[in-house]
Parts: structure tokens; sequence; C-alpha cells
């Protein structure tokens, strides 16, 4: 009997699905086989499920092609947990879990054939089809042959026949309840053996302590109900259930926390069929948001905490998690997650360690029972303390570009932010300064700071700011529109900041060239602002540039970077620090003719000026020293930048000395140049070793025959002479 609730695009309605199955019903159809799914939990459409169950019906369903593990996202109505669904998932020709099918442990129950199988299609014709809607039939007609050779068999005894006569395949194991793939001919074949089947509690799950839980298991041979005997244990304690005359089998009992484990053996003719599950009780828990907090304990491995709070749909949570005593791992030891009232995850598992965590900021999607699972990794057990926060709307305010600084204060629930809207044009240039931060204690790093374009994406990625305060630096705006400032603390810290958001002019600029006059630039009075000095070069120039009169900040090294920038915007030289010691960037050839710049980029909030010399660096010296020869004299300057290159030949094994005296390189009594001695092959045979005004000898013995090389490079700015004796 085909029943068609779906349209031609695959698109249908619960109601309609609802009115085919208990349609079905009204006709006496045993075995209803449903290749569809999606959608929310329906209670509905349970029910309708239910009473094909109460009428001997199996309800055989595909477990779904998201790829999904369904223990974690229900997919119904596979997912529903009614006695009389079968689950199926898909395999393919090697025995193998499909690529795309859904899986779980607990919530499919087998496999069958699922890929390049051969079907039906439309307007009367047949092709290849992929999916779990081509291995639901597989399971049905699989139960339809079993009903025509057994017709006494039950609904319930044909899903137990089916379960307990798959192929178990190494390769599914885990992928479904019993690991196998269906076998039709075995169970068909069925030659008067009992089957046992237990329905639930499903082995590895949860169930809550002190919570009635209703224990449901199959007994049957060949699927049918009749010249069967059952019993059943609990923790090694007879457990006797009650009979519903179909096969199943029913026992309602409180659990107290801890492990569970259920047998059951079904006998008939001599033979029996034993299976069992374990499964845990857990201890649950009633948390509120605002509420007081909650220590959830474990005393097992394996035992998880579960607890629920009642939730309004747009109501905002955030969770701590302290006094945490499960395992020894600082950051890992359990895992935390948040599940909406249908079951399907809010928040995904989040790992949490003896240091504790937060989970920031949720707005609850509906109205209902939310539920919370404390997960111990490994064999963990232990305590953890958790704070649910009923979060209030964001703090919000308006701000404007060189208007006044605008505070925002956080707090007293953790998991709040605050938003500051300003209006700007498109080109505008904009800069933020943090201060007077009392958010957490970290001097660096207790909230986040980003900037929000109109379409809500970022503009500035979120910079870690602390107590120490902070800056961001320039950003251009691309759009006209409402900007927004979001301030997000880190974890629980609460607290205030001040923002100052500026206008930021454009980038002052001036033209210097190589060997001519100095130039100052000037940056300010606006923090953000930026200087540029433009100049022209030619492919292989040699420039170097120093920087003095420096009064950008109050660092001596580090308030300002310096960089040289190619004619493609690419760098030269990548930006050095200096402060109000001043500064020099060392010798650089120019690669390419064009329009060169070199651009002073302040620290934060640091304005002032400089003075920039731009070199024009004549070639390096060069020349010949010999060992044993007399005293060579080098004289640097008046440009700095410039270097010497001495070269001499050496055997191998032959000990040299080289004196360095006279020299007038800097003032500095050790360091004013460095020397060092190259191989013949350009490696090093003694390092850079600082030279000053003192001189000094450098001892070696050549490892090879060939040419050395001596280099003398005076450091930073420094001129002057050197006298160096080979020996």
């Amino acid at each position: 009997m085909p029943l068609k609730f779906l349209g031609a695009d695959g698109s249908g309605t619960t109601a309609d699905a609802i009115s085919a199955i208990l349609y079905a019903n009204a006709k006496g159809v045993p075995i209803l086989n449903n290749s569809w799914g999606g959608g929310e939990f329906s209670q509905a459409l349970l029910d309708a499920i239910e009473q094909t169950d109460a009428s001997g019906g199996l309800f055989v369903a595909a477990a779904g092609n998201d790829f999904t593990n369904t223990d974690i996202d229900p997919f119904y109505p596979s997912a529903y947990e009614a006695p009389n669904v079968v689950a199926v998932g898909a395999t393919d020709a090697f025995d193998r879990k499909a690529w795309f099918s859904n899986y779980g442990a607990r919530s499919v129950d087998l496999g069958a054939p699922g890929t390049n199988i051969y079907s039906t299609w439309l307007s009367g014709t047949y092709r290849f089809a992929d999916g779990t809607s081509m291995a639901a039939p597989h399971v049905s007609g699989a139960a339809a042959l079993a009903k025509a050779v057994f017709p006494d068999a039950s609904g319930v005894g044909l899903k137990t026949l089916l379960l307990r006569s798959v192929d178990p395949i190494t390769a599914l194991a885990g992928t479904s309840r019993t690991g196998g793939r269906l076998n039709v001919e075995r169970a068909v074949r069925c030659l008067g053996s009992p089957q046992a089947w237990i329905e639930s509690p499903v082995s590895g799950s949860e169930v809550n302590a002190g919570q009635p839980l209703e224990v449901r298991a199959f007994g049957a041979v060949c699927g049918s109900p009749t010249g069967v005997s059952v019993s059943a244990a609990l923790n090694g304690s007879p457990l006797e259930p009650d009979a519903r005359g179909d096969g199943l089998y029913s026992a309602s009992l409180i659990p107290a926390a801890g492990p569970i484990n259920i047998s059951l053996i079904a006998a008939a003719g001599g033979s029996t069929d034993t299976q069992s599950v374990s499964a845990m009780a857990t201890q649950s828990y009633e948390i509120a948001p605002g509420g007081p907090a909650v220590t959830v304990t474990t005393h097992w491995a394996g035992e998880n905490g579960r607890l629920f709070f009642d939730g309004t749909a747009g109501q905002r949570i955030a969770l701590r998690m302290s006094g945490v005593t499960i395992g020894a791992s600082p950051c890992c030891s359990a895992q935390v997650s948040i599940a909406k009232p249908d079951g399907t995850t809010l928040v995904y598992p989040t790992l949490v360690g003896t240091n504790g965590s937060f989970l920031d900021t949720r707005s609850l999607p509906v109205s209902g029972r939310y539920s919370m699972l404390v997960d111990p990794q490994g064999t963990a057990s232990g305590s953890m303390t958790l704070t649910l926060y009923d979060v209030p709307a964001d703090v919000t305010g308006s701000i404007s570009p060189s208007g006044p600084a605008a505070t925002v204060a956080i707090g007293p629930v953790p998991g709040q932010n605050a938003s500051l809207r300003f209006d700007g044009a498109a080109g505008q240039r904009v800069s933020i300064r943090l201060s007077s931060v009392t958010i957490g204690a970290s001097t660096c790093c207790s909230a986040r700071v980003s900037i929000w374009k109109p379409d809500g994406t970022n503009l500035v990625y979120p910079t870690l700011v602390g107590t120490n305060g902070g800056f961001v630096d320039t950003s251009t705006l691309p759009v006209n529109g409402n900007y927004s400032i979001l301030v997000d603390p880190v974890g629980t810290d609460l607290g205030s900041m001040t923002l100052a958001l500026y206008d930021v002019p454009p980038d002052a600029s001036a033209s210097i060239s190589p060997g001519g006059p100095t130039v100052s630039v000037s940056v300010g009075p606006v923090p953000g602002q930026n200087a540029l000095a433009r100049f022209d070069g030619v492919l292989g120039q040699r420039i170097s540039l120093r920087l003095s009169n420096v009064t950008v900040g109050t660092s001596t090294c580090c308030s300002v970077r310096v960089s040289i920038r190619k004619p493609d915007g690419s760098n030269l030289v990548y930006p050095t620090l200096l402060g109000t010691n001043g500064g020099f960037l060392d010798t650089s050839t120019l690669p390419v003719s064009g329009s060169y710049s070199i651009f002073v980029d302040t620290v934060g909030t640091d304005l002032g000026s400089l003075t920039l010399a731009l070199y024009d660096v004549p070639p390096d010296l060069t020349g010949s020293i010999v060992a044993g020869g007399g005293p060579l004299s080098l004289s640097f300057g008046p440009i700095p930048g410039q270097n010497a290159t001495l070269r001499f030949d050496g055997t191998a094994g032959q000990r040299i000395s080289l004196r360095l005296s006279n020299v007038t390189i800097g003032a500095s009594t050790c360091c004013g140049a460095r020397i060092s001695v190259a191989k013949p092959d350009g490696t090093s045979l003694i390092p850079p070793a600082f030279v000053g005004t003192f001189g000094a000898t450098l001892t070696a013995t050549l490892p090879v025959t060939g040419q050395y090389s001596i280099l003398v490079d005076p450091q930073a700015a420094n001129t002057g002479g050197i006298t160096l004796t080979l020996s």
C-alpha cells in the first residue's frame, strides 16, 4: 500500500505524515516503511507511531543522510523512542557505513544496503540511488518476508528477530545498537529459536537516579510471542517484568545513583538467548538562572551529572564552572554541554578542568526545560560547582568621533557586554583609546574590544586589553553607516572602561632626498596619526636612515616604529622600534627605481616629532691585507652606513692574529663596530665581535686554503677610523 504525503520536491507536512500513518493503522497494515524524515520533535507524530505500536505494527524508519551522530542530534521519526521503531542506517557494498549515513550507538538499530540501489523513480522509470531511504525498504521487506513465514509474529517480535539475526560487522561497530548489517536469510530461516532484546535502557546510556525508569525488553520465538518464557535481573537480583502479550515486557523502578546492569533470558524449546546492557544512573539536579550555585558530584567511572532548568525564549544565560575536582588536568578533565528542550544541542561539549571555565552568554531559542550535562572524561570522577546566570541585556550607548569619552560599566552579572554606536562616513579614519580599565585583574587580557561594520561584520577583530589600558590603532571606515564598538569581558570579569573615539586626520607627509637636508615630522595631536616621508630612488642605490630629536612618547626605545616601503607598498625595511634615544636603519640597497616612503608609526597614543636624515651611502670600502705585512688603516665617513671588506690569502692550519687599534669609530670603549672573518665559502670563521676605542685582538686557525675576508661594520650611525694588523 503506497501512501504519498510528500510533494514532487520532497517537501511535506507533519500533519500529512500523521494522516498517512493513521490511515495505514486503520487499514491494518502490519509493517510501515518510512523513507522520509526531518524536522523537530512532534508529540502528535509520536502519538501516531505509538498507536501503530498498540495495533501491533512495525515502524521502520530511515536514519537520515546528514552524516550526523543522532545520539547527539536526533533525526525524526527514526529517533522516536517507541518500542516498534526500527532506525535503519545505510551500508555500502563493502559492509561499511555509507559515508552520508547518520549513525548512533544508541539511536540507530542496524544497517542495510543503501548505496547504488536500483529503485523506482519518477514517471515510471528506474534509477540507481543512494540513501537511508534505500536502506529502510530492505529492512521493511525483510520484515514482510518474516511475517509471511511466521504469521503469528508481532511488530516488536519482528523487530527482535531482525535485530538478533544481523551479521556483526567490525566496520559497523559503534554506528548502531547492533553493530551489524541486516541478514534476511537468517531471519526467515529461524528454526524455533528464541530471541531476547533489551530495548531500554540502551547500553552505555544514562538515566536519572531517583526518577522512575521503565525497563522494556522483548522476548519472542521467531518473532512470535507464543511459547517463550522471559526472565530478567537487575544488578544480579531478579527483576519481574510485566508482559504486554505481544512480546514486550516492562518493569518500572527507581534506580539509585550508580551502575545499572540488566540481563535478559528468553527461553523456548530447550534453547535460550541472552542479552545484557550496562547503563549508569546519574544524579540529577535542579538549577535556575540567577539562582544559587549547584555542586555536582560523581563517584564512579563513567558516571555523569545532569542539571535541569526552565528557560524562556529570548532569555540570556551564562555558566560559570568552579571548584572543579574532577581529574587532575587544569583544562580538560570533563566536558559540559547544554541541550535544548527537544534534546538537540544548544552548547556543544566544552572542555573544563581544575582551573574552571566559563560558557559565555547564549540566548535561549524557545521556552521549555533545558538540560545540562557534566561528563567526566575517561575514569575521572569528582565534583564541580555550576553557577547559572540570568544575563541582563548588554549595556548600550553612543559615542562620536572626537566627541567626549564614554565610560561603560559591566556587571554585576558575568556574561554581559557593552556596545557603543557611532555614525561614520566612508573614508573616515578612527582610532580608540581605552583607559581607566577596572575589568578583571589582568594588566593585558581581561576584555576584548572590536569594531563592527554596519552589516554586522568585523572592521577590527577582537583586541585584548587589561588594566594597563590599550589602543585600537587607526582604521578607515569602508562605508557610510552606523558602526558599533563591542566591549566583551573575558570569562567572569566585570568592571568598567573609558573609551575615547578619535577622528584621525590624514597622516602627516613630507619629502626627503638621499644626501639632502634633514626633515622633521610631527605627529598629533590626535592619536593614531602617522607620518610619511617620500623620496625618489634608483635601482642599486644604497641608503641609510638616522632618526634623532625624538619626542614621540617617553620610552627611550619603543615609542615609534619606522619602516621603509618600496614603490609597490611592500616592505624594504620592516618596522623597527625606537624611542627618545633615537635610532639608525642600516644600509639597504634599493631593488627598483621609483618613489619610496619612510613610514613613521607611533605606538599606542604616543605623539610628538622626530628628525630624519636620509643618506646616500657610497660603496663599501674594499682592499686586501697580508698576514705578516704592515698595519692597514681604514676611515669611515662622513656618511654613516658604509662598511669595509679586506681580503687575505691563507693556508690550512695557519694560525692568524688580527689586531684592531687606533679605533675612533664611535665613542664607545667596547662596541662602536663589529668585526668578523669569513671563510672562502662565505661561512663564518670568526663570528661578529664588538670592538670599541680600547681596541681588541682576534685569533683563529684557518681550516682550509683559500681567500678569506674581514668585514668591518660600524654600528648605528658611527663613523671614524680603525687600524688592522694581520699576523
